[in-house]
């Protein structure tokens, strides 16, 4: 997915309390984001957890609305499929110029601490697999970040490892590099543990190296073609659409006087 939650409304209901509509993608993350969003919004006191099954909507409804690029798929795909076909070539990056067209400061300088993209994927994939083993060795009694269990810390990292490789067919999931970062820059903020630093702060570097290639890219490479009105014109004509009735819908509303 590629973005998260937004705010629908926020009005007066029942005269004081106000009534937030928060939805998400299905992704835990984005998810626990939107909870921990309308907590520090509404000043709540419960856990994030019930706040999410209580005010955070979610679904297949919701991610139509909050991520279809249907009108803009075919390029998409193109981009996406091109992208992904040079990130798994054996080859050093110097033979690659079309990594970075554009000669993009940032990708260029992630490209170069790559040096050829299959073999930084199989480093990737190593440093997982031992880091999963890792955090399977880890005592029980061991601390997380918010009150995170060990056994749910180590099920997100297998869940990662099988998502972004297969070994039956020896082939790399390129989309699921982002997710694998977030993973990496996680735990690399949150559960520095001594076990684990430093697989995990390798796995973090090279995850992001990743990242810096393939986010920035991931809708086109060209600079001019992504910011063509054309190119958007299908994604944001859509989402305009499905927005602007609720948008009449809630103005009025806001404007009205509080019940007393």
């Amino acid at each position: 997915m590629c973005m998260c939650m937004c705010v629908s409304s926020v009005f007066p209901y029942h005269g004081t309390e106000p009534s937030v509509q928060v939805y998400s993608s299905e992704e835990g993350r984005v998810q626990t984001t939107a909870a921990a969003f309308a907590k520090g919004l509404l000043a709540l006191d419960g856990e994030v957890p019930a706040i999410l099954v209580s005010l955070v909507r979610k679904g297949p409804v919701v991610n139509d609305w909050l991520d279809d690029c249907s009108k803009a798929k075919a390029e998409l795909k193109k981009v996406k499929e091109k992208l992904h076909r040079m990130v798994i070539e054996d080859k050093d990056v110097s033979e690659l110029p079309d990594l970075n067209p554009e000669n993009v400061h940032s990708v260029a300088a992630a490209l170069q601490r790559i040096g050829n993209p299959r073999a930084a994927l199989y480093r990737l994939k190593n440093l997982m697999v031992t880091l999963d083993r890792e955090i399977g060795e880890l005592p029980p009694s061991t601390q997380l970040y918010d009150k995170e269990l060990l056994q749910q810390m180590h099920e997100r990292w297998t869940k990662g490892l099988t998502e972004f490789y297969d070994p039956d067919t020896d082939t790399f999931n390129v989309s699921k590099i982002p997710d694998v970062f977030d993973l990496a820059r996680y735990d690399y903020c949150h559960n520095p543990l001594e076990a684990i630093q430093t697989t995990l702060t390798a796995t973090f570097v090279q995850a992001r190296d990743l990242a810096h290639v393939v986010v920035p890219q991931g809708w086109t490479f060209s600079i001019p073609t992504l910011l063509c009105p054309c190119f958007f014109r299908g994604i944001g004509s859509f989402r305009a659409s499905v927005h602007r009735p609720q948008i009449h819908c809630d103005f009025p509303i806001m404007e009205m006087p509080l019940s007393i």
